[in-house]
């Protein structure tokens, strides 16, 4: 074999392993609840930096974040957690895109300090010098913040529940924000519309009960009771129904992904605590 043919047959080995590799790494659907249709990309690459091959690994990965990127203290906490765990993947591409270095600095800016508080220091995994700067143009981009409220708001407050699920379901008023500190309808919206499969096989006739009184708790209109207008979220009892009904399901539409945290039972009180409709502590409700 001349010294030309061997040179072509190892490029050609090289090229071949090279596909291999690359095709074994297709992008993939976002799957992980707290970033699925909450980030402005859609596909990603597994294993990622810290060795996950999985998204049910991700996941469990981001529990302890949820909260804070739920609580909205920045529009780029999200996008920095997520992009860091589940880089952007594009088609044709061999590189995935993590999050810019100023979209890290934007989160930090606004969530240190909160973290801090609820003694959850920023993390070292967040450090911002390691990301690239936008203007290499190869890393996902900050978005832009809205302005900080000089107070923001605390209580709990009825109003009208206009997310396109919840309609027809008996209860026109909503509370906000949440037991998870949501108050961006925008987000709920994007959030709640990841379980529209799940409703669509109609594996539980109180899933959308169940959906919409997790994200918006009912308000109840209380006549004879002179405290504030309470709210309530749907009973364990609802909760273990669906769950049993769905929880499968929505495991084999999700790649294997657990029931999100946010639908684990032991976080809702049971009906057999639940007092009187006038009393001010009513805390759950069954549907009708």
């Amino acid at each position: 074999m001349t010294s030309f043919n061997v040179k072509w047959v190892i490029i050609a080995s090289v090229i071949s392993i090279s596909l291999v590799a690359v095709s074994g790494q297709a992008c993939v659907r976002v799957e992980v609840p707290m970033c699925k249709g909450l980030i402005n990309y859609n596909f990603t690459r597994l294993p990622n930096k810290f060795g996950h091959t999985t998204q049910s690994e991700v996941y469990w990965a981001l529990q302890q974040w949820w909260p804070f990127m739920d609580m909205g203290c920045s529009q780029n906490l999200r996008l920095l957690i997520c992009g860091l765990y589940l880089p952007k993947c594009t088609t044709g591409s061999t590189q995935v895109q993590l999050p810019c270095r100023e979209t890290c600095r934007r989160a930090k800016n606004r969530c240190s300090q909160e973290m801090q508080r609820q003694n959850l220091p920023w993390s070292s995994q967040f450090r911002c010098s390691q990301f690239l700067p936008k203007r290499s143009r190869r890393c996902v981009g900050p978005l832009k913040e809205k302005k900080k409220k000089k107070s923001r708001r605390r209580h709990v407050t009825c109003q009208r529940n206009h997310l396109p699920m919840c309609s027809g379901i008996g209860y026109r008023f909503g509370s906000l924000p949440n037991m998870f500190l949501q108050s961006n309808i925008r987000e709920m919206k994007r959030e709640m519309a990841q379980y529209q499969p799940l409703l669509d096989t109609n594996c539980s006739p109180h899933l959308k009960f169940f959906l919409c009184g997790v994200f918006m708790p009912f308000c109840l209109k209380q006549e004879t009771s002179e405290c504030e207008v309470p709210f309530v979220v749907p009973c364990r009892e609802v909760c273990e129904s669906v769950q049993t009904s769905c929880g499968q399901i929505f495991e084999r539409q999700r790649g294997g992904l657990p029931w999100p945290g946010k639908f684990h039972c032991h976080r809702y009180p049971s009906r057999d605590y639940t007092r009187n409709p006038n009393d001010c502590s009513v805390s759950c409700v069954m549907p009708n």
